[in-house]
Protein backbone atom coordinates (compact mmCIF):
# COMPACT_ATOMS: atom_id res chain seq x y z
CA UNK A 1 0.00 0.00 0.00
CA UNK A 2 2.80 2.49 1.07
CA UNK A 3 4.48 1.61 -2.38
CA UNK A 4 1.35 2.29 -4.22
CA UNK A 5 0.88 5.80 -3.18
CA UNK A 6 4.30 6.71 -4.33
CA UNK A 7 4.33 5.66 -7.56
CA UNK A 8 0.73 6.93 -8.61
CA UNK A 9 1.98 10.86 -7.45
CA UNK A 10 5.21 9.87 -10.03
CA UNK A 11 2.06 9.15 -12.39
CA UNK A 12 0.11 11.93 -11.82
CA UNK A 13 3.43 14.46 -11.49
CA UNK A 14 4.25 13.12 -15.06
CA UNK A 15 1.04 13.60 -17.11
CA UNK A 16 0.94 17.21 -15.40
CA UNK A 17 4.76 17.62 -16.65
CA UNK A 18 3.88 16.43 -20.14
CA UNK A 19 0.51 18.73 -20.34
CA UNK A 20 2.45 21.65 -19.55
CA UNK A 21 5.56 20.80 -21.63
CA UNK A 22 2.75 20.40 -24.69
CA UNK A 23 1.08 23.53 -23.78
CA UNK A 24 4.14 25.31 -24.40
CA UNK A 25 4.37 23.26 -27.60
CA UNK A 26 1.06 24.53 -28.73
CA UNK A 27 1.93 28.58 -27.58
CA UNK A 28 5.60 28.35 -29.64
CA UNK A 29 3.08 27.73 -32.69
CA UNK A 30 0.47 30.60 -32.41
CA UNK A 31 2.24 33.57 -33.87
CA UNK A 32 1.13 36.07 -30.93
CA UNK A 33 2.51 39.20 -32.31
CA UNK A 34 0.46 39.50 -35.13
CA UNK A 35 -2.79 39.65 -33.47
CA UNK A 36 -1.50 42.64 -31.31
CA UNK A 37 -0.79 44.56 -34.34
CA UNK A 38 -3.17 47.12 -35.11
CA UNK A 39 -5.93 46.73 -37.69
CA UNK A 40 -7.62 48.31 -40.54
CA UNK A 41 -11.13 47.27 -42.19
CA UNK A 42 -10.51 48.37 -46.08
CA UNK A 43 -13.14 47.70 -47.79
CA UNK A 44 -15.04 45.02 -45.89
CA UNK A 45 -11.36 43.28 -45.68
CA UNK A 46 -9.33 43.29 -42.59
CA UNK A 47 -5.40 44.36 -43.11
CA UNK A 48 -2.56 44.56 -40.68
CA UNK A 49 -1.82 48.17 -40.61
CA UNK A 50 1.39 48.66 -38.43
CA UNK A 51 1.46 52.41 -38.63
CA UNK A 52 -2.74 53.17 -37.96
CA UNK A 53 -2.11 55.40 -35.08
CA UNK A 54 0.72 57.74 -36.75
CA UNK A 55 -1.71 57.23 -39.44
CA UNK A 56 -4.73 58.71 -37.80
CA UNK A 57 -3.05 61.39 -36.44
CA UNK A 58 -2.05 62.49 -39.27
CA UNK A 59 -5.39 62.55 -40.32
CA UNK A 60 -6.76 64.30 -37.69
CA UNK A 61 -4.13 67.20 -38.23
CA UNK A 62 -4.72 67.92 -41.53
CA UNK A 63 -7.53 69.13 -44.17
CA UNK A 64 -8.61 66.22 -44.56
CA UNK A 65 -11.45 67.91 -46.94
CA UNK A 66 -9.51 69.60 -48.51
CA UNK A 67 -9.57 68.61 -52.49
CA UNK A 68 -5.49 68.34 -52.35
CA UNK A 69 -5.67 65.91 -48.98
CA UNK A 70 -3.58 62.89 -49.79
CA UNK A 71 -3.56 59.58 -47.93
CA UNK A 72 -1.11 57.00 -48.42
CA UNK A 73 -1.15 53.58 -46.56
CA UNK A 74 1.11 50.76 -46.61
CA UNK A 75 -1.18 47.61 -45.31
CA UNK A 76 -0.71 43.70 -45.57
CA UNK A 77 -3.32 41.37 -46.02
CA UNK A 78 -4.12 39.96 -42.31
CA UNK A 79 -3.53 36.03 -43.76
CA UNK A 80 -1.40 35.83 -46.26
CA UNK A 81 1.13 39.05 -45.19
CA UNK A 82 0.88 40.20 -48.67
CA UNK A 83 2.18 43.89 -48.44
CA UNK A 84 0.77 46.86 -50.55
CA UNK A 85 0.13 50.28 -50.39
CA UNK A 86 -3.60 52.42 -50.64
CA UNK A 87 -2.98 56.25 -52.05
CA UNK A 88 -6.03 58.53 -52.29
CA UNK A 89 -6.30 61.86 -53.58
CA UNK A 90 -8.85 64.07 -52.80
CA UNK A 91 -11.30 65.13 -49.60
CA UNK A 92 -12.07 62.42 -47.17
CA UNK A 93 -15.20 61.90 -44.54
CA UNK A 94 -14.80 60.76 -41.00
CA UNK A 95 -17.41 59.68 -39.07
CA UNK A 96 -16.44 59.15 -35.19
CA UNK A 97 -18.95 56.72 -33.50
CA UNK A 98 -21.72 58.04 -36.14
CA UNK A 99 -20.88 61.42 -35.94
CA UNK A 100 -19.29 63.08 -39.17
CA UNK A 101 -16.38 65.33 -37.84
CA UNK A 102 -16.49 68.86 -39.16
CA UNK A 103 -14.03 71.05 -40.94
CA UNK A 104 -13.87 73.09 -37.60
CA UNK A 105 -13.19 70.53 -34.87
CA UNK A 106 -11.39 70.15 -31.44
CA UNK A 107 -8.84 68.27 -32.71
CA UNK A 108 -7.77 71.73 -34.25
CA UNK A 109 -6.43 75.18 -32.45
CA UNK A 110 -7.66 78.09 -34.02
CA UNK A 111 -5.80 81.73 -33.41
CA UNK A 112 -8.80 84.09 -33.01
CA UNK A 113 -11.06 84.48 -35.74
CA UNK A 114 -8.44 83.74 -38.68
CA UNK A 115 -8.64 80.36 -40.85
CA UNK A 116 -5.32 79.91 -39.15
CA UNK A 117 -5.21 76.47 -37.61
CA UNK A 118 -2.64 74.48 -35.56
CA UNK A 119 -3.46 70.16 -34.54
CA UNK A 120 -4.16 70.10 -31.25
CA UNK A 121 -1.60 67.29 -30.48
CA UNK A 122 -2.60 66.39 -26.77
CA UNK A 123 -6.56 65.94 -27.81
CA UNK A 124 -5.68 63.96 -30.35
CA UNK A 125 -3.05 61.64 -28.42
CA UNK A 126 -5.28 61.16 -26.36
CA UNK A 127 -8.42 60.27 -28.62
CA UNK A 128 -5.92 57.84 -30.72
CA UNK A 129 -5.11 55.77 -27.25
CA UNK A 130 -8.70 55.19 -27.24
CA UNK A 131 -9.24 53.87 -30.88
CA UNK A 132 -10.76 50.42 -30.79
CA UNK A 133 -11.47 50.13 -34.60
CA UNK A 134 -10.68 51.92 -38.07
CA UNK A 135 -13.00 50.84 -41.69
CA UNK A 136 -11.78 52.83 -44.87
CA UNK A 137 -14.58 52.87 -47.45
CA UNK A 138 -16.74 54.27 -50.53
CA UNK A 139 -18.77 57.03 -49.04
CA UNK A 140 -22.29 56.51 -50.76
CA UNK A 141 -23.18 59.78 -49.92
CA UNK A 142 -19.89 60.67 -51.87
CA UNK A 143 -20.78 58.65 -55.04
CA UNK A 144 -24.46 59.66 -55.47
CA UNK A 145 -23.89 63.18 -54.91
CA UNK A 146 -20.81 62.46 -58.19
CA UNK A 147 -23.27 61.22 -60.28
CA UNK A 148 -25.49 63.74 -59.80
CA UNK A 149 -23.06 66.60 -60.61
CA UNK A 150 -21.44 64.54 -63.55
CA UNK A 151 -24.83 64.37 -64.97
CA UNK A 152 -25.20 68.42 -64.57
CA UNK A 153 -22.02 69.16 -66.05
CA UNK A 154 -22.90 66.74 -69.13
CA UNK A 155 -26.24 68.38 -69.67
CA UNK A 156 -24.51 71.96 -69.20
CA UNK A 157 -21.82 71.14 -71.84
CA UNK A 158 -24.26 69.67 -74.38
CA UNK A 159 -26.12 72.93 -73.87
CA UNK A 160 -23.12 75.22 -74.46
CA UNK A 161 -21.90 73.17 -77.59
CA UNK A 162 -25.18 73.79 -79.06
CA UNK A 163 -25.31 76.93 -78.10
CA UNK A 164 -22.05 77.47 -79.92
CA UNK A 165 -23.17 76.52 -82.65
CA UNK A 166 -26.21 78.50 -83.57
CA UNK A 167 -24.15 81.78 -82.12
CA UNK A 168 -23.94 83.21 -85.77
CA UNK A 169 -28.03 82.77 -86.03
CA UNK A 170 -28.91 84.36 -82.74
CA UNK A 171 -28.48 88.00 -81.53
CA UNK A 172 -24.76 88.13 -80.54
CA UNK A 173 -25.05 90.07 -77.21
CA UNK A 174 -27.60 87.46 -76.06
CA UNK A 175 -25.74 84.60 -77.07
CA UNK A 176 -22.57 86.38 -75.87
CA UNK A 177 -23.88 86.37 -72.39
CA UNK A 178 -25.91 82.94 -72.03
CA UNK A 179 -22.43 81.16 -73.26
CA UNK A 180 -20.22 82.99 -70.42
CA UNK A 181 -23.23 82.00 -67.75
CA UNK A 182 -23.02 78.42 -68.70
CA UNK A 183 -19.51 78.92 -68.61
CA UNK A 184 -19.69 80.01 -65.02
CA UNK A 185 -22.00 77.52 -64.06
CA UNK A 186 -19.85 74.85 -65.44
CA UNK A 187 -16.73 75.57 -63.71
CA UNK A 188 -19.03 75.72 -59.84
CA UNK A 189 -20.06 72.40 -60.43
CA UNK A 190 -16.77 71.46 -61.27
CA UNK A 191 -15.26 72.92 -57.40
CA UNK A 192 -18.39 71.21 -56.26
CA UNK A 193 -17.29 68.30 -57.32
CA UNK A 194 -13.60 68.50 -56.19
CA UNK A 195 -14.66 68.95 -52.93
CA UNK A 196 -17.08 65.51 -52.92
CA UNK A 197 -15.60 62.94 -50.61
CA UNK A 198 -15.37 59.25 -52.15
CA UNK A 199 -13.84 57.94 -49.50
CA UNK A 200 -15.31 57.39 -46.00
CA UNK A 201 -12.96 56.53 -42.67
CA UNK A 202 -15.44 55.62 -39.71
CA UNK A 203 -13.45 55.32 -36.42
CA UNK A 204 -14.81 53.40 -33.33
CA UNK A 205 -13.83 54.17 -29.65
CA UNK A 206 -13.35 52.13 -26.77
Amino acid sequence: MKLIIPIFLLIIFCFDLEAQQGSKIKLKNVNVSDHKLPTVFLFGKEYTARQRNTLIKEILSSRFYDPNFKMEVNFQEFISNKNFSFIHKGPTEIIINSSKLTNRNLFKTYHGYSDVETPNKERINSFVDRVKAVYIDSSINGILKSRELKKNMLSLNSELNQKKKNFDSDSPFQSEDYINRLGRRIKRIEKKLDRVPLIQIKILTR
